[in-house]
């Protein structure tokens, strides 16, 4: 049933799929802690990276791991900001509407091994 109630909230925006998440694993929650819910919750890590946070784009609601050179001078664009030390790419699921659809999470943490920030990215294929 968690599964099913995950599945109908990937249909909504990406702000209300990531309250769900901050919902499952909350803010501060450890990196150990948050790999137990992930897999307790049948998501799929796909990309961790031990060495870098996320580059994060608010106006543009895009998100990638940064760079090395992101990580010591910043971001080039004024409207990006860098947030976190490691990070993972997180599968939350997929479904057709009438594209197949698939919703990740990026998730930041910070020099404790504390989750800082929670990100959304959709890919959509076309036809």
């Amino acid at each position: 049933m968690r599964y099913y109630g995950l599945f109908f909230r990937l249909y909504f925006a990406n702000k209300s799929v990531r309250n769900y998440v901050i919902r499952e694993i909350s803010i501060g929650t450890s990196w150990e802690d948050a790999t137990e819910i992930i897999n307790e919750n049948k998501w799929v890590i796909k990309i961790v990276d031990i060495e870098h946070g996320l580059e994060i784009n608010d106006s543009a609601e895009s998100v990638d791991f940064a760079s090395t050179d992101e990580m010591s001078n910043g971001s080039k664009y004024a409207s990006s900001r860098i947030v976190g030390k490691k990070a993972m790419f997180v599968e939350l699921g997929e479904f057709y509407s009438p594209f197949h659809t698939a919703v990740f999470a990026y998730l930041a943490f910070d020099e404790n091994d504390s989750l800082m920030e929670v990100a959304i990215r959709r890919d959509i294929d076309g036809i």
